[in-house]
């Protein structure tokens, strides 16, 4: 019964691969063993989760399964549930008494990154409620930073509320404000300013939000940071500002950013880092007819 073939699988596992249901419960009834490992390392518990297989993991968690081992890479069951959004699995393998692997990390991932990265608002809920660690920049921070990325604006407002943190994480230069203004992710940009977050936070390389939207032309995410309090002539550490990465950018979003950079305050006249180039030099260095004809 828990003989296995020449890739370390037992017949649970063949069950579960082939989503055999009826056999998977006879063989749990029988005493088959429930954490044997394939040669990846991989749990019967983990083949169910991986393949979005509900039953088999409710079964495999009821009958005592191990809901904490990770495979070779790192990863554990509920990792695998987050990923493929296998609810019912999931809050089984959360709510085992056996539980004690809620952070656990393979590189930079955790089930609650995993979870927000994908919009699974209700998953991101269970994670929290049952104690994953939020307010861990490399659990928290990650999972908000991923939600910004992707615009999951609920995910976003409930990570927040949990005290996720705001600034940077421990593996990118990007904090969550600058990849939604970087993606043109407004309402994104709009919740984590109304969380309080400084608008003018600086990246590791000097660049504010408002900058990272202007350089990539996203001309409602520059309109939505001014309203919100960005300031708009603050420099990075090569001297630029968000109208001068505004004038470097040759799309059609650029001309009402840097209307709107200009209306608020920004200096047309103002030269950056040692070659000393204005906005309007920059626009004509670049090709950037828009932007030169408006400056």
């Amino acid at each position: 019964m828990n003989a296995h073939d020449s890739a370390q699988r037992t017949p649970l596992l063949h069950a579960v691969r082939g989503g055999q249901l009826a056999a998977v419960r006879a063989l749990i009834e029988a005493g088959a063993g429930l954490d044997a490992r394939d040669q990846d390392g991989r749990t019967a518990l983990m083949e169910a989760a991986r393949r979005k297989e509900a039953m088999p993991a409710l079964d495999l968690v009821a009958a005592g399964a191990d809901v904490n081992v990770a495979d070779k890479d790192g990863w554990t069951a509920l990792m695998f549930a987050a990923k493929e959004g296998t609810l019912a699995a999931a809050r089984a393998i959360i709510r085992s008494p056996k539980q004690s692997s809620l952070d656990a990390l393979a590189k930079e991932a955790s089930a609650l990154s995993l979870a927000a990265e994908r919009g699974r608002h209700a998953l991101v809920r269970a994670l929290i409620e049952a104690g994953a660690g939020v307010r861990k920049p490399e659990i928290g921070g990650r999972a908000l930073q991923l939600a910004a990325q992707q615009e999951h604006v609920d995910v976003a407002r409930t990570l927040m509320e949990a005290k996720a943190p705001l600034g940077f994480s421990p593996w990118e230069n990007e904090p969550p404000l600058h990849a939604a203004a970087a993606r043109g992710q407004s309402l994104v940009a709009e919740a984590l300013l109304e969380a309080g977050l400084d608008p003018d936070q600086a990246d590791r390389s000097g660049q504010t939000a408002l900058m990272k939207a202007a350089a990539s032309g996203h001309e409602k995410t520059v309109a939505s940071l001014l309203r919100l309090g960005a300031a708009p002539d603050v420099a990075d550490r090569a001297g630029w500002t968000a109208l001068m990465h505004a004038a470097a950018h040759p799309s059609s979003g650029s001309v009402p950013a840097i209307r709107d950079l200009v209306r608020t305050g920004a200096a047309v006249n103002r030269r950056a880092g040692p070659d000393g180039k204005t906005p309007l030099m920059i626009a004509a260095e670049k090709g950037n007819e828009l932007a030169t004809d408006e400056l």
